[in-house]
């Protein structure tokens, strides 16, 4: 991610209901000869236009089912870290995580997802993990994702299981800044944490 490009992924959370940047941004992607990337925004802005029961969709979903792989050119590989992941209107809406090793898989290639631009919202649940006796994400991994950069182009955070020290992470990331909604999930620890986690995001923070 090049400097102008952050500064496009920031614009673009910014406003999150305004095309024009998204097609400002594919117009600076085309005149660096990412055609394919600048086309898919320009599909899937088009797809979000049109009625429910236009004929061209199909046409156009078909169109940005092909486009994706060839700009994004570790999809194959990096899918795999992936229980869902949502595009619309050019950028990631949602993208969730269900085991631990995804994560892992994730932390791997973190960058690459990142170039995709801004997140609606990353979801991590580890309930698989839970059922299996495990109690939480591990905290390594919890510290290393709450610190990427990146993170502070994602504007809703669901997580858990996470322990004490995982929490601990996630309250004192400078990361997060961005962050409009933060989920903690199957995740038990005490009052003080929970205090520190309010502190840190106010109402944002809510725990299930």
């Amino acid at each position: 991610m090049t400097p102008d490009e952050e500064g496009f992924f920031r614009t673009i959370l910014d406003h999150p209901d305004d095309d024009t940047p998204r097609l400002v941004y594919a117009d600076w992607l085309e005149e660096r000869g990412r055609s394919e990337r600048a086309e898919y925004i320009r599909v899937q802005i088009e797809v979000a236009k049109l009625a429910d029961d236009d004929p061209r969709i199909a046409t156009l979903l078909r169109r940005a089912d092909e486009l994706f792989p060839r700009f994004f050119e570790d999809y194959n590989r990096f899918r795999s870290a992936f229980e869902a992941l949502t595009l619309r209107r050019g950028f990631v809406v949602r993208a969730q995580l269900g085991y631990a090793n995804q994560l892992r898989v994730f932390l791997g290639q973190a960058h690459r997802f990142f170039d995709l631009g801004p997140v609606g919202h990353l979801v991590i649940e580890g309930e698989y993990e839970f059922l299996r006796g495990r109690s939480s994400l591990r905290t390594e991994d919890v510290e290393r994702l709450v610190n990427l950069p990146q993170m502070s182009l994602v504007k809703k955070l669901t997580i858990g299981p996470i322990d004490r020290l995982g929490a601990d992470a996630v309250a004192a990331s400078s990361c997060l800044h961005r962050l409009e909604r933060l989920r903690i999930v199957s995740s038990k620890f005490g009052r003080a944490t929970v205090v520190k986690l309010r502190k840190r995001f106010g109402k944002s923070v809510s725990f299930s």
